[in-house]
């Protein structure tokens, strides 16, 4: 079985047609120009391994034929032959995406060919990871002139890509494997942190940005959260370690704002602001960004209400004015996150009486992409918790003297954000059947054959909201650093504000847990627990 480059993900007409297909969600537009009904598209992770038995056979026989003319009396060569061509390229069989190994026999025979079929547990861990985990499959880890893997990171892939088998395949076996795995990149990264050049590399980092990955997919239990937390903030501490140097490429900026990106969901829960150094970094990558990007809106937007939830849980901000004021400012920022931005970010609501347990109120969205229903779900994370603190601010002015009851503004608001926090809730409820599979087309769960993930449904699309940075061959690979939590940490959002009724409490949890169970994201399991435990005071 040999790497023959991403396959393709169109539909089978366009593909046997050799044309561009868009991979619409629910059918590509060139079938519904030409009135076809569109086959729908391949699940990618089916098509990780190819089958060459049948290849490898024919050419060890043909090998074996050759041997035999050579040996007859009468038979001359005037040129020695040539050896035998490995149909496995030297470069993949270093970045472990080969699927085979040379077998070391001194005699192969037809039986007993020069490679074995069977991939080992690595090359599988690590395809899978490379299939699922990376974003730009174009630029496989290890197959540029500049970037290359170190034992670390490469350790780091293959416990995630373990993990994340042993769920695929429901295979627990494998997770003693994955853990071992883990503890060796654990082993490898604290010697690298040690390392005053290795603490700087991105390897480096990555390798830690993975190991929280590790954490996301592996473990059911509350510690899992605080290990979670432990490797977002070895991370940021690296960040500060390489300095301003880091953000001379698109892959250290990229590295930089992934971190941070997970950095504000870990601050986010504890109700602490941003440390200054990254602060002070961001501030530098400004000057390089599309201010009209949704994704980049939404990231600074993440990061203010990141700091003001810090600096009200701190008391540095204590005035309830001043309190309702920066709330709101940054409310109507979280608005114009997606607010003329491309179509791309439009997204469709279609209604069905199918399967209630999982289309909670009859009707759910489509989006084009999974970047686009991310900023989507993430503004609505933005905006759910500013109307909470808005409400509850707005609840203390009403035991004050004289009671905010008489300010007809502040009952308004109050109103306002009730209305709003309705409203996000439900567009986050709408959001999620389209993650577990649900097309117009398919009116029942499961639409992706086989194991899945948040992002499998979705057409791929890669985005990086800056300008005047170009990439090189040495950028590190893409991946995607929160490993799907950011659907369940929506999810539980929706469930645990103070408006949720019961119904919709009961959906987050059985959700929550059937995401755990499906998608191999166990920290799901811990969300369902941590809400069932908020709603019944346990």
């Amino acid at each position: 079985m040999v790497y023959c480059g991403p396959p393709s993900k169109g539909c089978q007409t366009c593909r046997e047609k050799k044309v561009r297909c868009d991979q619409r969600p629910g059918g590509c537009i060139r079938c519904a120009k030409a009135r076809r009904e569109c086959p729908g598209y391949r699940n990618q992770s089916d098509l990780m391994f190819r089958n060459e038995s049948t290849e490898v056979v024919r050419k060890a026989k043909a090998k074996a034929a050759s041997k035999s003319r050579s040996a007859s009396p009468g038979f001359k060569s005037s040129t020695p032959p040539p050896p035998p061509q490995s149909p496995f390229p030297e470069h993949d069989r270093e970045s472990s995406l080969i699927l085979g190994r040379r077998n070391d026999s001194p005699n192969p025979t037809p039986s007993n060919s020069y490679y074995s079929m069977a991939p080992t547990i690595d090359e599988k861990a690590t395809g899978f990871f490379v299939t699922n985990y990376i974003i730009n499959m174009d630029r496989r880890p290890g197959n540029s002139a500049g970037y290359r893997m170190d034992d670390n990171l490469s350790n780091c892939m293959k416990a995630v890509g373990l993990a994340a088998l042993a769920s695929a395949a429901h295979a627990p076996e494998l997770v003693q494997e994955a853990h071992r795995r883990y503890l060796s990149a654990i082993k490898l990264t604290n010697a690298a942190l040690g390392s005053p050049v290795d603490v700087k590399k991105d390897s480096t980092l990555l390798a830690i940005m993975l190991l929280s990955v590790f954490e996301t997919v592996t473990s059911g239990r509350q510690r899992s959260l605080s290990a979670w937390t432990n490797h977002i903030n070895g991370a940021a501490a690296v960040i500060k370690v390489r300095g301003p140097e880091q953000l001379a490429s698109i892959g250290g900026v990229r590295m930089f704002m992934q971190v941070t990106a997970s950095l504000t969901v870990s601050c986010l829960e504890v109700g602490m602001a941003l440390p200054e150094h990254i602060l002070a970094l961001n501030a530098q990558i400004t000057r390089h960004a599309d201010l009209s990007d949704p994704a980049w809106r939404y990231y600074e937007t993440m990061m203010m209400l990141t700091n003001f939830r810090g600096h009200v849980r701190c008391g540095l901000i204590s005035n309830p004015q001043e309190i309702l004021a920066r709330a709101l400012e940054i409310d109507k920022a979280a608005l114009a996150i997606c607010a003329n931005a491309s179509c791309v970010y439009e997204y469709e609501t279609v209604y069905t009486s199918a399967d209630p347990g999982v289309i909670f109120a009859g009707y759910y969205h489509m989006y084009h992409d999974y970047m686009s229903a991310s900023v989507w779900n993430g503004m609505r994370a933005i905006r759910l918790m500013l109307q909470e603190i808005i409400r509850d601010t707005l609840l203390k002015l009403h035991s004050s003297r004289p009671p905010f009851s008489t300010n007809e503004q502040y009952r308004a608001q109050y109103q306002a954000s009730t209305s709003t926090l309705y409203q996000v809730q439900s567009d986050i409820i709408a959001s999620v059947p389209q993650h577990l599979g649900y097309s117009p087309t398919k009116s029942t769960s499961g639409g992706v054959s086989g194991h899945s993930f948040p992002w499998s449904p979705f057409n791929s699309r890669v985005v990086t909201p800056l300008h005047s940075l170009k990439s090189n061959s040495a950028d590190p690979p893409m991946i995607r650093s929160l490993g799907g939590y950011g659907l369940p940490w929506a999810i539980y959002l929706a469930g645990s504000v103070d408006i949720a009724t019961e119904p919709v409490q009961k959906w987050a949890i059985g959700t929550l847990q059937g995401i755990g169970r499906s998608m191999g994201i166990q920290q799901a399991i811990v969300l369902a627990d941590k809400l069932n435990k908020k709603n019944t005071g346990v």
